[in-house]
């Protein structure tokens, strides 16, 4: 009796021991994660890192979450899951800075009506039932930022989000935008023309960041850029002198934020205008550069030429006509031209653009320039080497010294920088002279001249530092010499010449895609502007992007949480080119046969004699041999789908044997191994203690 009650109070003990140990084991390593993913997609990034720990003031994170209401919604719950994971861990690496507190707003409770005056706003599931999912960071001065709900779609931006909350809670001063601009962006007071008032408002985007921001003007001519600058944004800066290009030169190499928006041909600079000469206007420069300074870091915005693209080209209707025509010149951008991982761009679905330019590095044009001629060129220059004498030397400058020839060799083929793309065309690009476009623009003659290059076309892109490159200022002798009547300054004085960290510049290869007309539609009678594209989110998200610290910056999008099963889903695709293949060409035949058939109708002798109903010999065969063909094409198509279907079943089941077959035979072979290899030493002991 003792012994089977001690046998039952040692089972209730392991029990105990059992639970006991799960939970205290829980509990302490909590905090202890391994992240397993390929991508380390739930490692906190070291920018998010550095901005935990460098808060100087405590700040509270309030996430309300209706964590009852979410129940069989698993892909929320899950989401939901991993949103309090990284605010926890954000929590944990602030060293007590940051405190978090979880609210579940309960329908009619005062903690809903809180959710709701916070900003947070609930996702109706059911009538009367709202899901909040939102998060409210407040700071020691009330300063609040607010993240209304998390869209599990969003995912890979969660970590900036939060981060950027943090950030701006930690920094609530205003942010300073230094505008530049050689076009009236702000309006204008009076007509320059007539010199009477006018009613010519700032541009929406304008208006949008000094919502936002505190933006001053920086003079064209400006020879020094404020100190206090966060962003330097500079709108279509066209023939700017020495000394401007070389302030914003030494604030790039200072450490300072760039915003530059260029142009090849921008519609809305009033170069030119004269209502007596209509043509002035058209003919006159139009165009923007950097010039001096994107010639240093080795870029250029391809000049004389605009983006066309066949697949995100504009409708338009011209005067007179009323069918719409695509217009290449203009350009529709959806997410297939977005970069997705930016999060300035990540979530921007179309974007409106005019007459945009080309970025790309000046080595990559120097490349394509050299291969109509590569096989040409290199017989040229291997005749003088075969030859033995100077020849091969004379085109070098007999002053140009060997370190200045292997710099200029070495500037062709390897930039100093990076373009990392933000908007870009599809592969079906054209580049199209700005010429056909400046003067009286045909739509329809653009689309019926169009030629593919091919490949891709940047349109705006984030310039960054190449691998182990030192970016050189674009003015190595300093200062540029003051104009005449100005005394005579030290030109090294205060003078940076190399950059001592990472840059940080966006260039856009369009203007007037802030223009209004692109992207809102302004209610004449009440003012009220209504976004048709994301043209303006998509220049305050640069701004605010760029005014954040390097920290921020270097905290990019995360790669994919969902897994595809992408070999199945490779399967899928190739047996889908090859159906819609079968498919066009069965379209094709049937085109082929009826033609065939309408011709043999026309030229029948007795056509005019009898009726259109009569089917000729010719005719009957001809049909005969199409739906044969037909038949025949789709049971082709039909075995395409079987074959496609037995792929798929194939690797299903392989993957179950491996995954319910292989792997207990696997853990049961171990055992028997084990099993086997115990038996085996226990038979050994036995025969030695015999033999003994």
């Amino acid at each position: 009796m003792n012994t089977k009650l001690f046998g039952i109070g040692g089972l209730v003990l392991l029990v105990a021991l059992f639970f006991g140990i799960n939970i205290l084991a829980g509990r302490a390593t909590r905090s202890a994660r391994f992240d397993l993913t390929s991508q380390k997609l739930y490692t906190l990034t070291d920018g998010t890192r550095n901005i935990a720990r460098s808060l100087d003031e405590p700040i509270k994170l309030t996430l309300f979450l209706s964590g009852k209401s979410m129940q069989g919604m698993p892909g929320l719950v899950t989401y939901a899951q991993r949103v309090r994971e990284v605010l926890e861990e954000f929590a944990a690496m602030s060293g007590g800075k940051v405190t978090l507190a979880i609210i579940d707003p309960i329908p009619f409770s005062e903690d809903e009506d809180r959710a709701n005056e916070s900003g947070v706003r609930g996702s109706q599931i059911a009538p009367g039932v709202s899901v909040y999912f939102g998060l409210v960071g407040t700071n020691t001065t009330d300063g609040k930022e607010v993240i209304p709900f998390f869209d599990p779609t969003a995912e890979r931006f969660l970590e900036y989000e939060v981060a950027r909350m943090v950030y701006s809670l930690a920094n609530p001063k205003k942010k300073v935008v230094g505008l530049m601009s050689t076009i009236p962006v702000e309006g204008l007071p009076f007509d320059p023309m007539t010199g009477q008032p006018s009613r010519q408002q700032p541009w929406q985007v304008i208006k949008e960041l000094r919502t936002l921001f505190e933006v001053r003007n920086v003079p064209t001519t400006a020879t020094e850029i404020p100190a206090d600058v966060d962003v330097l944004m500079v709108v279509h800066p066209k023939q700017l002198g020495d000394a401007t290009l070389y302030a914003i030169d030494q604030h790039v190499m200072k450490g300072g934020k760039l915003l530059v928006f260029v142009d090849p041909m921008c519609e809305a600079d009033p170069s030119g205008a004269d209502p007596r000469n209509p043509m002035a206007a058209m003919m006159a420069d139009r165009s923007s550069s950097l010039g001096k300074v994107f010639d240093a870091w080795g870029i250029e915005l391809v000049p004389g030429k605009i983006a066309g693209d066949r697949v995100f080209a504009t409708p338009v209707t011209m005067r007179g006509q009323g069918e719409a025509i695509p217009f290449l010149a203009w350009q529709s951008v959806t997410k297939d031209g977005i970069d997705r991982a930016d999060p300035t761009t990540g979530q921007l679905t179309s974007l409106n653009l005019g007459t945009a330019g080309i970025l790309r590095l000046k080595s990559e044009e120097k490349k394509e320039e050299a291969k109509p001629e590569e096989k040409k060129d290199e017989a040229k220059a291997e005749e003088p080497k075969k030859e033995g004498d100077a020849k091969g030397e004379e085109k070098a400058p007999a002053d140009a010294k060997p370190e200045e020839n292997k710099a200029a060799a070495s500037a062709g083929t390897k930039s100093v920088v990076v373009l990392s793309p933000l908007v870009r065309t599809t592969k079906e690009s054209q580049e199209i002279d700005a010429m056909q476009v400046a003067a009286m623009p045909d739509p329809k003659r653009l689309w019926s001249e169009f030629k593919s290059g091919g490949q891709e076309l940047t349109m705006a892109a984030r310039v960054s530092l190449a691998a182990g490159a030192t970016l050189r200022s674009a003015f190595p002798d300093g200062k540029p010499a003051p104009a005449e009547g100005q005394a005579p300054a030290d030109p090294k004085a205060g003078h940076v010449d190399e950059a001592k960290g990472p840059i940080n510049v966006v260039v856009v290869a369009d203007v007037d895609f802030m223009n209004d007309r692109f992207w809102v539609q302004v209610d004449q009678v009440f003012g009220m502007a209504r976004k048709i594209a994301d043209n303006g989110d998509f220049v305050v998200n640069l701004v605010d992007n760029l005014c954040g610290s390097a920290d921020l910056l270097s905290v990019r999008a995360r790669g994919e949480f969902a897994r595809p099963f992408t070999r199945v889903e490779e399967l899928r695709r190739k047996a889908d080119d090859k159906f819609r293949a079968r498919e066009q060409e069965l379209q094709q035949q049937l085109q082929l046969s009826q033609d065939k058939i309408n011709e043999l109708q026309r030229t029948r002798p007795d056509a005019q004699e009898q009726s259109g109903r009569l089917i000729s010999p010719e005719q009957r065969a001809e049909i005969d041999k199409f739906e044969k063909q037909a038949i025949d094409t789709r049971k082709e198509l039909r075995q395409v789908r079987l074959n496609l279907n037995a792929d798929v079943d194939t690797l299903e089941n392989r993957l179950k044997l491996i995954n319910i077959g292989a792997m207990p035979v696997v853990v049961s072979l171990a055992a028997l191994a084990i099993g086997g290899f115990r038996a085996a030493r226990r038979s050994g002991q036995k025969k030695t203690g015999s033999a003994a």
